[in-house]
């Protein structure tokens, strides 16, 4: 990208005029144009009383001209850039210089139609649909709500074609993953579970999913330039990923991912070799949580009115375990049967929020919030799973690689998301599969391995 200060004078110091020239004067048809032209309004936004009202005015008609240029171009993502900023500095001196809004509709209309697939146009015509609302167009609104229905019930969510070197990588890995899972699979079940435990095969290592974000192609001037919006499978917006901070937070996501989904074949392996090894079993896994974790004892909790009741995690995982274990049995000695997963992957999805409360309470953070009810009063509600796991005590008590996997599984949208999709009962029934109990399972083995202080969860 075409740095600031190759285009200010000669000391580096920024000069307003030469500021407002370089957008003025820029070629509309030079590659650099919407970059180096995005920069300079950038920094005029940031350091806006070097300028006067005049000069904002001048780059308002620029923006106007340049984004229909880069419309006409095809590039609507471009022309929607250049719409914002020219509503940005509208909005901030009280301009009327355009219909800002009607342009973003049209341009998100654009791209809705030229999207590859519905899941992309979905999110462009939600876009276009909120900016034909503003200004009021009830026939456009009336025309994209139905095509959006149309698109919703058609989602297709297999994810983006992977390129044959990474398919020919992928297959490599499964043959070595089947290998290595034989290997593992011969182990004693007090090895196995100790493997499942504490291996960073299974994790991805927190350092190398930075580094990798870090050093990533999607570092790129259009990802730096494109806002993202992630469209889940209900069609729904759950996040977006805009300004500076966010944008990196996805590339680190995106990065877990792809780590993860590689993972995933390892993962599958070895479950699947050690299950029909017999050496992971229910009794085996009961006796390692029961005899080396802390999941076997009696946590201590008191009520409000000082009465003190115990309860084992064991015993309340159990039922899950033991139905997974069956059902995987049947499944290999019958050779075809798919294991019925609904009842276990529901039962330990909210369990695993439970015992994460558990080690936030016995650790003494805080698991509750305090709020105003509709007339004022003081309430004190339970705190959900996704603000346990960002808690910044939390972040200093787990491993950052443990903390990041159980994230990943269960609350993150570019991830699994996995506690939000069984509380409000969004998984279909063909989605109720191996890989997700198994990363349960591990997740499980993970919060396992904490040693707490013997005192009251009170």
């Amino acid at each position: 990208m075409l740095k600031l200060q190759k285009i200010l004078d000669n000391d580096g110091e920024p000069t307003k005029n030469l500021i407002i020239d370089k957008i003025l004067s820029y070629e509309d048809n030079h590659f650099s144009a919407a970059v180096v032209r995005k920069e300079l309004i950038n920094y005029m936004l940031k350091y806006d009383k070097l300028f006067l009202l005049d000069d904002f005015k001048q780059i308002v008609l620029i923006c106007i001209r340049f984004a229909q240029h880069l419309s006409d171009k095809g590039d609507h993502h471009g022309s929607i850039i250049f719409y914002k900023y020219g509503k940005k500095i509208d909005e901030k001196y009280t301009l009327d210089s355009h219909d800002w809004r009607l342009g973003l509709a049209e341009q998100n209309e654009m791209l809705m139609k030229n999207a590859s697939d519905n899941l992309k146009a979905s999110h462009f015509c939600i876009q276009a649909i909120e900016y034909y609302g503003q200004i009021g167009i009830k026939e456009k609104i009336d025309e994209l709500r139905a095509k959006y229905e149309e698109m919703s019930k058609s989602f297709e969510l297999s994810g983006i074609p992977y390129p044959k070197h990474i398919i020919d990588l992928f297959e490599k890995h499964e043959e070595e993953s089947k290998a290595f899972a034989k290997e593992i699979a011969m182990s004693s079940p007090s090895e196995i579970l100790k493997y499942m435990t504490i291996s960073s095969d299974l994790v991805p290592s927190y350092e190398s999913i930075v580094e990798a974000a870090n050093n990533s192609e999607t570092n790129s001037v259009m990802l730096d330039l494109i806002p993202i919006s992630p469209i889940d499978q209900s069609g729904n917006t759950p996040e977006h990923y805009v300004d500076d901070e966010e944008k990196k937070r996805y590339k680190f996501l995106t990065k877990y991912d792809h780590a993860m989904r590689f993972n995933i074949i390892l993962i599958q392996a070895v479950f699947l070799e050690v299950c029909k090894s017999g050496n992971f079993s229910y009794d085996s896994l009961f006796d390692h949580l029961k005899n080396h974790s802390w999941l076997g004892r009696s946590i201590v909790h008191k009520s409000p009115s000082g009465e003190k009741w115990g309860q084992v995690w064991l015993y309340l995982l159990s039922p899950g375990l033991k139905e997974y274990f069956t059902q995987m049995d049947y499944s290999i000695q019958s050779g075809g049967y798919y294991p019925n997963l609904v009842l276990t992957i529901d039962s330990l999805t909210l369990k695993i929020e439970g015992i994460l409360r558990d080690i936030c309470t016995i650790s003494g953070i805080p698991t509750f919030y305090q709020t105003k009810d509709k007339k004022g009063r003081d309430i004190t509600r339970e705190k959900d799973i996704h603000s346990l796991l960002y808690e910044e005590k939390v972040v200093e008590l787990l491993p950052t690689s443990d903390l990041h996997f159980l994230r990943y599984v269960l609350v993150e949208k570019i991830g699994f998301n996995l506690r939000h999709k069984v509380a409000h009962s969004l998984l279909r029934r063909n989605e109720y599969v191996l890989e997700y109990i198994h990363l349960l399972i591990l997740c499980l083995l993970r919060l396992s391995n904490f040693v707490l202080e013997e005192k009251d969860a009170t």
